[in-house]
């Protein structure tokens, strides 16, 4: 009885049943990313913290990263101009798991960060994935998102890459950007360039027009994420406020990539 909530850093596939356990019994839930495997488990799990007036915190940490929600300040305010697309890398060496498979396992990050940024869910998804090491577990995926408006995202995952890249790239019709989570502490970096068409009507010809500027560097003050999220959990129990990261969004989230699908 005198424990008030738990933290659930289990396989994914273990999760409805530890959160469902513990909200039934009067605890918080602090749950890592993926938050369940179904959108019927996750849609379940909001309702039971909602009847028992919990904090369900899903735990996608960047969300709660200081670079990340400058980013999605940015775009908000019009920096980049109108977003065309987005490119996510996440790919390293393992680590394997036989509860998930890479989609499930690393690309939880980049859809919680893509719909975060801009502020809405995808209307169609799709993706396409491979297996290499162990049969019928995909090491190796890509994820393409539509956004109303037109934007788009493409997210690439891996455990098959000699090397480590957690790069953001986001195209706007005014500016760029890139984030680079391995090689630059808190670093934003915005680039002049892009493209546009420039028509003559005498000619009847098209033509691009090229801006490229310079390069302007955004550095953030470094808080770490996963305090963040701490923090905020034990803000919501003493206060009953919404976490920043809800059980809504990860919802969002388990649906998007069960929506998603892959070929083998």
């Amino acid at each position: 009885d005198r424990v008030q909530a738990v933290v659930i850093a289990t396989p994914p596939s273990t999760h409805y049943e530890i959160a469902s356990y513990a909200l039934t019994h009067g605890k918080h839930v602090f749950v890592e990313k993926p938050m369940v495997k179904t959108t019927e488990q996750a849609s379940q799990l909001i309702q039971l913290a909602l009847q028992k007036r919990l904090t369900l915190l899903v735990d996608h940490t960047y969300i709660y990263a200081k670079p990340i929600q400058k980013i999605q300040e940015l775009i908000a305010a019009g920096a980049l101009g109108k977003i065309l697309f987005i490119e996510s890398s996440r790919i390293n060496l393992g680590r394997f798991s036989l509860d998930s498979d890479v989609l499930w396992d690393l690309a939880p990050h980049d859809v919680s960060i893509c719909n975060f940024i801009l502020q809405k869910t995808p209307t169609a998804v799709a993706s396409y994935g491979s297996a290499h090491v162990v049969t019928d577990l995909r090491d190796r995926a890509d994820m393409r998102l539509v956004y109303a408006g037109g934007t788009e995202a493409y997210i690439r995952v891996s455990w098959l890459s000699p090397v480590k890249e957690r790069r953001l790239t986001i195209v706007g019709a005014k500016k760029m950007l890139v984030y680079d989570n391995v090689t630059a502490s808190d670093e934003i970096r915005i680039y002049d360039r892009s493209v546009s068409i420039k028509k003559n009507s005498k000619q009847k010809q098209t033509s691009f027009r090229y801006t490229d500027g310079g390069v302007s560097v955004i550095r953030v003050p470094h808080k770490e994420p996963l305090l963040e999220a701490c923090a905020d959990f034990i803000k919501c129990i003493q206060t009953g406020s919404r976490p920043r990261v809800s059980g809504e969004e990860g919802r969002q989230v388990v649906h998007i990539l069960e929506s998603a699908q892959i070929i083998l």
